[in-house]
């Protein structure tokens, strides 16, 4: 019976230690997750008939990007909708597209490509560390306003996060489980 106390009691230290060994690295990417989440917004930008704004970013490998772009004919948010070409492009891919005379973005020289009035994308993968360009080019006959909201997401802390957050709950469910059968 005294042998069998002694076990449950170095269970019991070992689930501790381990329960704070795992929180702590747990929390740290935790924190790192909110520092590297990046967010871009920019409201009625005007942008010219057969012309294009252009925003670039360096972005590490395993981030995520989600966004809500929209075109409109007037910087009043409710009027006439129009359509509007995003384009995702790589270093290589836009210094191609500016050598060829920086007509409209098209699927095969992006990475990315939509062309609507209400473009939303979730989750795109970008899985190569580089610099990449954001056009947002105007195929229409007027001028057109742009609001963007564009998110990058660290999804390599998130998985490390998810990763260690299971050593932790692991470990606290066991020492809960020995405190609660003692």
């Amino acid at each position: 019976m005294a042998r069998n106390k002694k076990f449950v009691t170095s269970f019991t230290i070992v689930m501790i230690v381990f329960s704070i060994g795992f929180s702590i690295p747990s929390i740290i990417e935790g924190i790192n997750v909110g520092q590297n989440i990046e967010e871009y917004d920019m409201r009625n930008r005007e942008i010219a008939s057969g012309t294009y704004d252009v925003l670039k970013w360096t972005i590490d490998s395993n981030v995520k990007l989600s966004g809500d772009i929209n075109g409109n004919n007037d910087t009043d948010f409710y009027s006439d909708k129009a359509t509007i070409v995003f384009a995702i492009m790589s270093e290589s891919e836009f210094t191609a597209w500016y050598d060829l005379g920086e007509n409209k973005p098209n699927i095969i020289n992006s990475t990315y490509y939509f062309e609507q009035n209400d473009i939303r994308f979730q989750n795109l993968d970008i899985n190569i560390y580089d610099d990449y360009y954001f056009v947002f080019y105007n195929d229409n006959p007027i001028t057109v306003f742009v609001d963007a909201e564009i998110t990058f997401i660290p999804w390599g802390h998130i998985i490390a996060v998810s990763i260690v957050g299971f050593g932790f709950a692991i470990c606290f469910l066991g020492l809960l489980t020995k405190i609660w059968l003692k």
